[in-house]
């Protein structure tokens, strides 16, 4: 068995420290862009219930052959 020299140990260590570096700076950002996502939520799903709602509005209108009423623009 070969032993390694003590430039081939602080390599390794060198490698093995940046690829942790690198990981746990990976995760922070995944992190932070969970929790914006997870801030998101309640705005998203408010913009889907508003779209459901208009589709809503759109189908009743076009089955009824009523005039087009956009609630965003009240005239």
């Amino acid at each position: 068995m070969t032993t390694m020299t003590p430039a081939q140990v602080l390599t390794v260590a060198a490698i093995g420290g940046a690829a942790g570096v690198l990981t746990v700076a990976a995760l922070a950002l995944l992190a932070a862009a969970l929790y914006r996502a997870i801030a998101h939520l309640p705005e998203w799903r408010q913009q889907w219930r508003d779209r459901r709602a208009r589709r809503e509005v759109d189908r009743i209108t076009a089955l009824y052959d009523l005039p087009a009423h956009d609630p965003r623009d009240p005239r």
